[in-house]
């Protein structure tokens, strides 16, 4: 038996993160005032299916005391129920039951029947925003008026797709992921109970791993205990998850904040070669990233996030120095970019590589990331003095302040025969910043220009658009206007005559095969 089935919390005292949801379901239990409808909302293994079930044991059990709320799990409805084959209580996935027929068929006929040995008749839907929106149509009326007998317990992870009608008619919880410091409790009490001995360490991993999950942590621990025996150590935990360890990463955010491209290079490809996947190290180095950004605003939540010890924690602080918060941040935009092309890349290790290349060769600029970056080159600017500083220190000022001096660009009157002399220096340098927009205008032709407005016509009209673009007509007026030393404005229209000639040739080929233009 899978261990996650064995250690399955079979009391409430056993469900571990959710004191609040508990409590609550508990007190309706001891009143014997159960909810028509539950909703059970939140991340996977957590506890929400679970939950469902002891809700169906406590309400149908036969020898729960009085004013109590916890099964016995000795009678045959709790037994039934622990081997799923209790005849009122009918479990359901929706994930892969999903339509009208399902919802008509097993849960609304069958609500219309009495339970057949049981108090209650308990339907557990569980992925419930799987189903159809007909399906929920078809659910409304018997969620709403149920009968005195039936109680249903809806249980998802998505609750944002599930319409407000079924939310608004079912009593809502929300389960959170379970605590570190409760989940490693939760691990160590089954690692005892199985009588093994696991390190902190190798606790810390699978808590990690398992990002809040009680599911996923028991899971990833039969795994382990599976290769590892009764002593389970980092080295055996490593061979199943492997990570990349916390050294690594700051050597490489070492080599990153010297531009050290052949170090960084040589750390890859030794972590490659000792089984680390491209992606898991980009996913790594992400996660611990954002923990030295923490680190820089917060010490106290990074300790929390990332468990390091006080020598990570000094050398974290030595990167700070060298990595401000504004490269932080554009290191992990580029990660993030680098991550979703490593999932499709044809060489693994290409992502890692050119990730480490930009962060070390590109200048950053404001505009080149997401995140508001400074550059690293800032311009000179003209320093402006208060009046009233000008009268106290007038001695100093001719030394200090010069006028600012603006450039304007001649507004010189051009002609065509300007235009046609420079046309051929335009086009050759159009070649290297625009090398498509060359082919457009070489089948175009200067036709007049007034007021310095040049009158371009072009021959098609799929020429005519992409030449009028806003970003394309501004980048030609701009290197223009540079070459002729004046501001230059383009205007585009498209030669009818042109037109005319191609629909003639079309008729004339048209006709030579007796045919016609349609």
């Amino acid at each position: 038996m899978a261990l996650y089935h064995k250690h399955r919390p079979q009391l409430w005292q056993d469900i571990i993160g959710q004191d609040v949801i508990v409590t609550t379901i508990q007190n309706q239990i001891k009143r014997n005032k159960p909810a028509h409808a539950y909703l059970l909302s939140g991340p996977r293994g957590v506890g929400k299916t679970t939950t469902a079930r002891l809700i169906a044991k406590a309400l149908n059990c036969t020898e729960r005391k009085t004013e109590t709320s916890e099964p016995c799990n000795r009678c045959n409805s709790c037994l039934d129920i622990t081997r799923s084959a209790a005849l009122d209580v009918i479990e359901i996935d929706a994930a892969s039951h999903t339509g009208v027929d399902m919802v008509r068929e097993t849960i609304i006929e069958s609500a219309e029947f009495q339970p057949t040995k049981s108090q209650y008749k308990i339907f557990i839907i569980d992925e419930v925003h799987m189903l159809s929106t007909s399906a929920f149509n078809a659910l409304l009326k018997t969620l709403e008026e149920p009968p005195i007998y039936a109680i249903f317990v809806l249980a998802t992870t998505e609750l944002h797709k599930l319409p407000a009608t079924i939310v608004s008619r079912c009593q809502r919880y929300i389960f959170k992921k379970i605590p570190r410091e409760i989940m490693a409790a939760r691990l160590k009490q089954i690692a005892v109970d199985e009588g093994i001995i696991i390190a902190d360490a190798v606790l810390a991993r699978l808590i990690k791993k398992s990002e809040g999950s009680a599911r996923d942590a028991v899971s990833l621990l039969d795994q382990i205990m599976a290769v590892a025996g009764d002593s389970i150590t980092e080295a055996d935990v490593q061979l199943l998850l492997p990570a990349t360890s916390t050294e690594n990463l700051l050597e490489f955010l070492n080599a990153l904040a010297k531009n050290n491209v052949p170090d960084g290079l040589s750390l890859i490809r030794s972590l490659m070669e000792n089984g680390i996947h491209p992606t898991q190290f980009l996913t790594d180095f992400i996660e611990f990233t954002r923990g030295v950004l923490l680190f820089h605003f917060d010490e106290s939540l990074a300790q929390k996030e990332m468990d390091i010890s006080a020598t990570t924690q000094e050398e974290i602080k030595t990167i700070l120095f060298q990595l401000p918060p504004d490269r932080l941040l554009f290191m992990l935009d580029r990660a993030f970019k680098r991550y979703q092309d490593s999932k499709n890349a044809t060489i693994p290790e290409l992502p890692v590589e050119l990730f480490l290349i930009e962060c070390c060769a590109t200048e950053i600029k404001p505009d080149e990331s997401s995140t508001h970056v400074e550059s690293k080159v800032k311009p000179d600017l003209p320093k402006i003095i208060p009046e009233k500083l000008l009268q106290m220190v007038p001695e100093i000022i001719p030394e200090i302040i010069e006028p600012v001096k603006t450039e304007k660009t001649p507004n010189t009157i051009i002609d065509k025969k300007t235009v046609e002399n420079a046309w051929t220096a335009f086009m050759a340098k159009l070649e290297t910043t625009g090398p498509s927009l060359v082919f457009l205008l070489k089948m175009a032709e200067v036709k007049e220009i007034i007021n310095n407005s040049i009158i371009i016509s072009v021959r098609y009209s799929f020429h005519y658009d992409k030449l009028s673009e806003l970003a394309t007509k501004k980048k030609l007026e701009d290197q223009l206007s540079e070459l002729l030393k004046t501001k230059i404005l383009l205007k585009f229209e498209v030669n009818e005559n042109a037109s005319t000639e191609k629909t003639a040739a079309l008729n004339d080929l048209a006709a030579a095969f007796g045919g016609e233009v349609m």
